[in-house]
């Protein structure tokens, strides 16, 4: 059986506060399983992939309303809102994705520029962008 978690262990693990971790469970978005012991609430480990998806949706400016959305279609109950939303900040995250390249850019036009020797900070912006890439 898989050992469960406690608040402070998944806020401990997820880089949140404990407050945060019952926040999202008041909310619904977390599940917690019942301590037979007493109230306390006991997570399973799959709580720290959905804390995970959580804030990097937060991080492209998902509302918490639109994350629950996007968690019942994760969770394999369909949505009727959902794919509008997917839609939406896929193309939202393409664009911000795209000004990023063009900031990453410029950024290796400033170091050649303020460097001794441009061609190894060239070959190094390069390794580095394609390593970016290819994760």
């Amino acid at each position: 059986m898989t050992r469960l978690l406690t608040v402070a262990e998944v806020a401990a693990r997820a880089e949140l506060s404990a407050s945060a971790v019952r926040y999202y469970h008041r909310l619904g978005l977390l599940t917690a399983h019942n301590n037979a012991r007493g109230s306390h609430r006991r997570f399973d480990e799959s709580v720290l992939d959905r804390l995970r998806f959580i804030r990097s949706a937060q991080r492209l400016g998902l509302s918490l309303l639109e994350i629950t959305e996007l968690l019942s279609v994760r969770d394999g109950r369909p949505s009727p809102v959902a794919g509008n939303l997917l839609r939406r900040h896929l193309g939202r995250l393409e664009a911000e994705m795209a000004r990023l390249r063009e900031l990453r850019q410029e950024i290796v036009v400033l170091l050649v520029q303020h460097t001794e020797d441009p061609q190894s900070a060239v070959a190094r912006a390069a390794g580095a962008g394609s390593r970016d890439s290819a994760s």
